[in-house]
């Protein structure tokens, strides 16, 4: 029977009126004092420093990565030019391999009117 009761009383005060309950709202407002902390000479401070030094290390932080990038563009082409020399070298070494062919130099002795005889030859090794 009670919670009958409190149901409609509940009820009576949703569909009748809803006045009195913004009354009790701003009443409940007007009870609660608002009052605001201020911060500290030691806080502010250690504000101010945190601020700072989050800044800084952002500031280090972008700065590091662009001196890395730049590291990394001067690794890459030093790298490249590395390559194009082993390149050359090895070009290089297949034409001397070339140019010495046996064959081809007999070929410009007898142009030349040249002879190669064996018993002249001598092989030094060092």
């Amino acid at each position: 029977m009670a919670q009958n009761n409190l149901a409609s009383r509940n009820q009576e005060e949703v569909y009748f009126s809803r006045e009195p309950k913004r009354n009790r709202q701003q009443n409940y407002n007007s009870n609660i004092n608002v009052f605001s902390l201020k911060f500290s000479k030691f806080e502010k401070v250690s504000l101010i420093v945190g601020l700072f030094l989050v800044f800084s290390l952002m500031i280090i932080l972008v700065s590091s990565k662009v001196s890395l990038g730049d590291a990394s563009n001067n690794l890459h082409e030093t790298v490249s030019n590395l390559n194009k020399a082993h390149s050359d070298n090895n070009n290089l070494k297949q034409q001397v391999g070339e140019l010495q062919n046996s064959n081809r130099l007999q070929k410009i002795a007898n142009k030349s009117g040249l002879s190669l005889s064996n018993d002249n030859v001598r092989n030094v090794v060092k």
